[in-house]
């Protein structure tokens, strides 16, 4: 079992310089390693994301939401000197669909911390972008041009995010994400702050 310690964005070839890490974040390394280990063991690459998302420092944050940050705080998170301010916002699907793409191989989802959203008086997805009335989509650009990423980075901080409401019941969250995204639904988790998790799959 192979786990991603840095998130697919922090990559430093796809992700949005200069808020990256100095490494490959997608599955690429573990796959080749099955791959020179000659085995022959099926593998499947899951996709994990939260039922919505987090940062820390100032990296582009579409649909960052003060309200989101405020409802559901972290205490093991907090905002600190070398990490910079955590921040919470909607679920964006649209740099999810970036996310897969990059990562060349997504057998299927997983949603965690769906318990979360009952803290929220409303729950919204984001589901595209629009740079000046216009539709805009994250493009990968030039592999390995950090200036291509970079780009990509500032127009992340001027699109207008298209919002569509969740379900409220948790599964059909769950399941509307993965449709959206295209990808089988291969499990969900609840629990969060010490709580007993409940995964099913």
């Amino acid at each position: 079992m192979f786990e991603g310690a840095q998130g697919v964005l922090l990559d430093e070839n796809f992700g949005f310089h200069p808020h990256t890490t100095w490494s490959n974040t997608t599955p690429a390394n573990a796959l080749q390693l099955i791959k020179e280990a000659q085995s022959s063991a099926q593998t499947t690459v899951l996709g994990l994301t939260r039922a919505y998302q987090t940062r820390h420092g100032t990296d582009p944050f579409p649909t960052e939401a003060k309200s989101v940050t405020l409802a559901l705080p972290e205490p093991h998170n907090p905002t600190n000197e070398w990490q910079g301010p955590f921040r919470a916002g909607w679920l964006d699907l649209s740099l999810l669909r970036y996310a897969i793409q990059v990562s060349g191989r997504i057998d299927g989802l997983i949603v965690t911390c769906l318990d979360r959203l009952q803290e929220l008086p409303e729950v919204k997805l984001g589901v595209g972008y629009r740079y000046r009335g216009a539709s805009w989509h994250l493009d990968i650009g030039v592999f390995g041009r950090m200036l291509a990423q970079e780009e990509n980075g500032k127009m992340l901080r001027a699109v207008d995010v298209t919002y569509t409401s969740g379900p409220s019941d948790t599964s059909a969250y769950a399941q509307a994400v993965s449709n959206y995204l295209g990808l089988p639904l291969l499990g969900i988790s609840y629990g969060h702050l010490g709580q007993n998790k409940r995964f099913a799959f």
